[in-house]
């Protein structure tokens, strides 16, 4: 998404092919749904200063592809539904199992770049299997 507006600003696009860092997995984009959110960005009605061009889509499923350093490598071509949300994971929320409620807490395809593409990366945490 290079605008907001309604579905005639999704436009394609040439990305770079982003690689895993540590901890994260790299998911090969299988199926993206489109979820509310998705909308309520692009109408600015949630993140109103987020920064373009950005790439939507929360609900992703795919298949692992690439692992950054420390993570396991026989993840690779497992099938994942990742999690959207991601959080710092150590604060006391996170521990107690309400990681929603981390002050550091983001979704990816709104705060994070999400998976109207070929690829995401996401935390390994946020792609269980």
């Amino acid at each position: 998404m290079s605008a907001r507006g309604g579905p005639e600003v999704l436009q394609p696009a040439v990305l770079p092919n982003p690689k895993p860092g540590p901890g994260e997995v790299r998911v090969n984009v299988r199926v993206v749904a489109l979820n509310h959110l998705d909308v309520w960005v692009r109408k600015r009605v949630a993140s109103p200063e987020l920064p373009l061009p950005h790439v939507l889509g929360s609900d992703v499923s795919g298949v692992v592809g690439a692992v950054g350093p420390g993570v396991d490598s026989k993840l690779l071509q497992r099938e994942v539904v990742l999690n959207p949300g991601l959080s710092c994971g150590h604060c006391e929320a996170c521990l107690s199992g309400h990681d929603n409620l981390c002050r550091d807490y983001k979704v990816i395809g709104e705060h994070a770049w999400g998976g109207y593409a070929e690829y995401v990366i996401a935390p390994r945490a946020n792609s269980p299997f």
